[in-house]
């Protein structure tokens, strides 16, 4: 059982105000429940800009807002750095690689209407332009109350602290690496970075989190775009399941991917696109994780498919296009009737 609160807060942009309709708020009338739902890749920019000017902030959003908005926590990886409009004309590229994305500041008032409050920055994407675009997407997170992880700066001895979102009672706390991201992405005592995704990083920063949190999800950024699951994320995923994580997922593929259960904790190996403007049909089918949280532990887990129309998320309800979807998901050592409820896939 619980209660909805819904807010309503109004942003100035420029001259004229934007309504925002921020987290519809769940109480639960038991201690120690919370929901959480995770997402794949989101990018906001480029193709989607366009659109969001003609329809508004809230355009990539509209489709599923309140579909995942009841949840307390919601996750996602942010595979483009927000920037300040006025600062577009300064960016300088980072590095050599054929793709550059950001999206502008005010695209980020969005994630207030479905309800994020938490983005992994760990990713081949977080410093297309440099430091600078970084450290503007960091404030402009900030400003908005989201909070974030896969960065560091600084002593690269010392454990990478978890995320940790807290509500009804219940810690979760997120972890996140990149496997796949260049040089010229490296952190340093002096500059920020993404986090590697080593088995010798993670295997000390789950030591360090374990005993703080209740529930912990690690978050990888792996795997070859467009392939299949590789092996080496198999002995991997299973790996950070026997130092104690809780449940790992990944992205970057831009696919939705194998399913495992794993000594009882399951690793989704790649969540696919969430938001994103590409124009391959493969990469439209996606879901979203819900994960129901009880007594402080993993309690159930579901999906729900999504398709990816006009760049943005839906919820899928043609049966044709689900079974289609749903048959494509590799399982290990867990059936489809575990991860997936047809009578509450929308709720």
């Amino acid at each position: 059982m619980f209660l909805l609160l819904v807010f309503a807060v109004i942003f100035l942009q420029g001259c004229a105000s934007v309504t925002v309709k921020v987290p519809v708020v769940k109480i639960y009338e038991i201690p120690g429940m919370t929901d959480v739902v995770l997402t794949g890749d989101i990018m906001l920019g480029r193709r989607l800009e366009p659109l969001i000017e003609k329809y508004g902030i809230n355009y990539p959003f509209d489709g599923i807002a309140q579909s995942i908005n009841t949840c307390p926590i919601i996750f996602g990886n942010l595979e483009a750095p927000f920037v300040y409009e006025e600062n577009v004309p300064k960016l300088k590229k980072n590095g050599k690689k054929p793709v550059y994305l950001y999206a502008e500041e005010n695209i980020a008032l969005g994630f207030k209407s479905a309800g994020f409050n938490v983005l992994s920055l760990a990713n081949n994407h977080a410093l297309d332009y440099g430091q600078d675009a970084l450290k503007q997407t960091m404030e402009i997170l900030d400003h908005q109350g989201i909070k974030y992880g896969g960065i560091r700066k600084g002593d690269q001895g010392v454990p990478n602290e978890p995320v940790i979102m807290e509500y009804n009672g219940v810690k979760v706390g997120f972890l996140c690496y990149s496997r796949v991201s260049g040089r010229s992405f490296a952190s340093g005592r002096k500059k920020f970075g993404t986090i590697p995704g080593t088995y010798k990083v993670i295997k000390r920063d789950v030591k360090n989190a374990r005993s703080k949190v209740d529930v912990l999800i690690v978050y990888m950024h792996w795997g070859l775009e467009g392939r299949e699951v590789q092996k080496r994320q198999r002995v991997l995923g299973r790996s950070i399941i026997d130092l104690g994580a809780d449940m790992v997922i990944g992205s970057h593929t831009h696919l939705f991917q194998d399913v495992e259960n794993y000594k009882g904790h399951y690793i989704f190996y790649g969540l696919g696109n969430f938001i994103f403007d590409m124009r391959d049909d493969p990469s439209k089918y996606s879901a979203f994780v819900k994960v129901r949280v009880e007594d402080k532990k993993i309690k159930d887990v579901k999906i729900t498919p999504v398709y990816l129309k006009d760049f943005r998320p839906e919820i899928m309800t043609d049966k044709a296009g689900i079974d289609k979807f749903l048959g494509s998901i590799k399982l290990k050592d867990v059936k489809l009737a575990d991860i997936y409820e047809a009578s509450t896939a929308s709720q």
